[in-house]
């Protein structure tokens, strides 16, 4: 139960702090493993619907995107390991199915693109840590998931 513990305000829970940490641990490694497959699900999707050849500059984007949710053609081409030349016609394609989106549009140096299916499942994730699972719980800041 909680105590007060004399302190204004300020109140405790007669729980050892062992507890609290494994608590901690376990919405967190369920959070983290329902996060995983979603992204794995969304790779799929992606793989289905875009049908690149296997071990192509395509597919290997695709099953890199999820580190690299925002990615520069120099950051594609370490992920690919294909060349200039075939990783913008990874991009190309991948920003055509919609999987990809410039964040930079018009520049020919130094474009971005980002995955937003991923930076929403991203944001969803921050902002499901961020609400308590147990009563007496507060809750803290975090981003609006995306729309």
């Amino acid at each position: 139960g909680i105590r007060d513990i004399g302190v204004t305000g300020v109140q405790t829970c007669a729980l050892p702090i062992s507890v609290f940490f494994a608590r901690a641990l376990a919405d967190s490694a369920a959070a983290s493993r329902d996060l995983g497959e979603r992204l794995s699900d969304l790779e799929a999707a992606w793989l289905e619907a875009v049908r690149p050849r296997a071990r192509s500059g395509v597919e290997k984007l695709i099953n890199g995107l999820a580190g690299h949710p925002v990615l520069s053609v120099r950051t594609a081409r370490e992920v690919t390991g294909a060349s200039f030349q075939a990783t913008n016609q990874a991009i190309a394609r991948l920003e055509n199915a919609g999987v990809l989106r410039p964040v930079r549009g018009d520049w020919r140096r130094n474009r971005l693109w980002e995955s937003p299916e991923i930076l929403s499942l991203l944001d969803e994730f921050e902002a499901t840590a961020a609400v308590p699972t147990r009563a007496g719980e507060r809750s803290r800041p975090a981003p609006r998931p995306r729309t």
